[in-house]
């Protein structure tokens, strides 16, 4: 049961944060005119390199803090759904919960299946750190967080 729940609510932050860090991708690119691939080189460009041009670049360091707001808020949505509030031993299970999805998920969905903004195991893993650990570590203190959260607020 509280599997399904965790990753059930775990895919609604994690696709909430990729919206917001795709969108502030999309604002460097289009509004603050950073460079978002080699033009010349056309749509190959996107395949080769994506993710080392400025406009991703000065997004990393927000991705954690991204990981840090939406899912401490998604995991008090999801402990308000049960009839009592996790105790803290039973938060840390769901944040290593989470923290399994989370490397996981990104293997798969940024190393594995194919598409533009795709990674190698040593671009998600080593040369997207600290940013990467940060935004783990965010996510899998996020169920403790919002256990704090009731015990400061209900």
């Amino acid at each position: 049961m509280i599997v399904t729940e965790t990753i059930k609510y775990y895919f609604i932050a994690y696709l909430l944060v990729t919206v917001f860090a795709s969108l502030h991708f999309l604002l460097n690119w289009k509004v603050r005119k950073q460079q978002a691939f080699d033009p010349t080189m056309g749509l190959r460009a996107l395949r080769e390199n994506a993710t080392t041009f400025e406009a991703f670049k000065t997004t990393k360091p927000f991705h954690p803090l991204y990981n840090l707001i939406i899912f401490p808020l998604v995991g008090v949505m999801m402990m308000n759904q049960w009839t009592i509030i996790p105790t803290l031993t039973q938060a840390m299970g769901i944040g290593g919960l989470w923290l399994i999805y989370s490397v996981l998920f990104d293997l798969i969905c940024w190393v594995i299946i194919p598409h533009p903004w795709r990674l190698s195991l040593k671009g998600l893993f080593i040369t997207y750190q600290p940013w990467i650990s940060f935004a783990y570590l965010a996510i899998a203190i996020s169920p403790m967080i919002s256990i704090l959260y009731f015990f400061l607020f209900s």
